[in-house]
């Protein structure tokens, strides 16, 4: 049994956390911009 292909498969998992962390706080700031946006209007 090889750990290579494990560890392999662990650091994708790891990036692909990271990407979708980034997209979720990218969201999460777009969403109160909006929000901050629509109460200055009204």
């Amino acid at each position: 049994m090889s750990i290579k292909p494990v560890f392999e498969r662990y650091k994708k998992q790891e990036v692909f956390n990271y990407i979708s962390s980034v997209r979720f706080s990218a969201l999460l700031k777009v969403h109160f911009a909006l929000c901050i946006a629509l109460l200055k209007v009204q």
